[in-house]
């Protein structure tokens, strides 16, 4: 098994471990993945990234933190990552919490 193989496996294992600095890692150095469906949200510092953005900032940069693609979330995470360059920001798989709480209110 070649090393390009070896750091896919390891970046579909952290998204679904939760494992945000080997994500983070990974993902700065460009590894990528066919496209999979499924939910998935970015965090920053392990803090869903619509929650940080609005604290950090005082508002919403309308990137978005939930995604059911994963190659969506990863060019979003790219932008989160270019806005706050020493965070660790990362992809984990499953629905947001802010949002699911949301969406019980409503």
């Amino acid at each position: 098994m070649n090393i390009e193989n070896i750091r896919k496996e390891a970046l579909l294992w952290s998204i679904i471990q939760r494992q945000d600095e080997v994500t983070d890692r990974l993902l700065d150095l460009g590894v990528e993945l066919p496209e999979v469906r499924g939910d998935f949200y970015i965090t920053i510092n392990g803090v869903p990234a619509c929650i940080a953005d609005l604290s950090l900032t005082g508002n919403f940069s309308g990137l978005g933190c939930q995604h059911t693609s994963l190659h969506r979330c990863i060019e979003h995470r790219n932008q989160f990552k270019d806005l706050y360059p020493g965070a660790t920001v990362s992809i984990i798989g499953g629905c947001c919490p802010t949002a699911l709480a949301f969406q019980r209110a409503a």
